[in-house]
């Protein structure tokens, strides 16, 4: 659409999947690209995503790591100077922030979004950018997909024009200017510019992702009727428990463990049909069948 988009990104950090983690579940992928590298791949592409480096905003990884280990994830200076500290490094003069809020966020109520928003507007604007703040739910998974490879996979869905509505529709609306982002999704336009990317930092689609070959178990709903909830927070929880995210720094994750659902809020669910697909690699999968199925609320 014109932009150029450079991107510092994180890892996961508590039950949320970090962009870090799931970008590298593209064999070959590299989120480590010195700064010349990064201007490069920025000039030929016009976009990169990559985490800090040694010169750009080198503190926020000891930081970041902190974060999770003292139990501030949810601090909202630590979380302003953390996003900041990245998106001034990067040299961008506009940001758009889309802060999530509800049991799946680091924001549980729409009050503290907006506190956070606010944070981050000001203190944006108070080092020369100009700050765009959206507040959305995350009380439910946003798309079909929970994990890392199988939230790549879907967002190359969306990027050629056939994502998850809900998806497509929160895309359309942060790029700020809706028909455009829609015409370039529908069109693959997007892709390609994504796909260029990938190439240039190392990746390659063509091969599969990392971490294919994960069982599949069904989740069949208990009762028939309408799902009325299905709570983020229990199945990032359950998803964690599989081995998607890290409980110490260091962890190993597993890139293919996940969920995929097949029924949102709203829809009609027959009891015994299922509703959701787990995929596991033979870690915490008692648990995490628990935790999922509590997370669905069907009346």
């Amino acid at each position: 659409m014109g932009f150029r988009v450079p991107m510092l990104s994180g890892r996961g950090l508590g039950i949320t999947g970090g962009t870090l983690d799931k970008l590298e579940s593209i064999p070959g992928f590299r989120t480590d690209l010195d700064s010349s590298r990064l201007g490069e791949v920025l000039e030929s592409t016009g976009c990169f995503i990559n985490g800090q480096t040694a010169s750009l905003a080198p503190a926020d990884r000891v930081l970041y790591a902190l974060r999770n280990e003292t139990d501030t994830i949810d601090s909202i200076p630590l979380i302003t100077s953390s996003i900041l500290s990245k998106k001034l490094a990067e040299g961008t003069d506009r940001l758009v922030m889309d802060v999530k809020h509800g049991s799946g966020a680091f924001m549980k109520t729409k009050d503290q979004a907006h506190a956070l928003g606010e944070s981050i507007r000001n203190t944006g604007e108070q080092a020369g950018l100009v700050v765009e703040v959206h507040l959305t739910p995350m009380d439910q998974p946003l798309g079909l997909a929970v994990g890392n490879a199988l939230e790549v996979e879907e967002a190359v869905v969306t990027l050629k024009g056939a994502g998850p509505e809900d998806l497509v529709d929160l895309v359309a609306r942060l790029s700020g200017n809706e028909a455009g982002a829609r015409e370039v999704l529908g069109s693959g336009a997007a892709f390609e510019r994504f796909e260029r990317m990938v190439r240039a930092q190392g990746g390659n689609l063509d091969a599969g992702f990392e971490g294919d070959g994960c069982e599949e178990i069904l989740l069949g709903a208990p009762v028939s009727g309408r799902v009325l909830g299905l709570d983020a927070r229990g199945i990032g929880q359950a998803v964690f428990t599989l081995g998607a995210g890290r409980k110490e720094v260091g962890d190993a994750l597993h890139p293919g463990v996940g969920m995929r659902l097949l029924a949102k809020e709203g829809d009609l669910v027959e009891a015994g049909e299922p509703w959701a697909v787990l995929l596991h690699a033979g870690k915490g999968v008692e648990e995490a069948e628990s935790l999922a199925q509590a997370a669905l609320e069907v009346g």
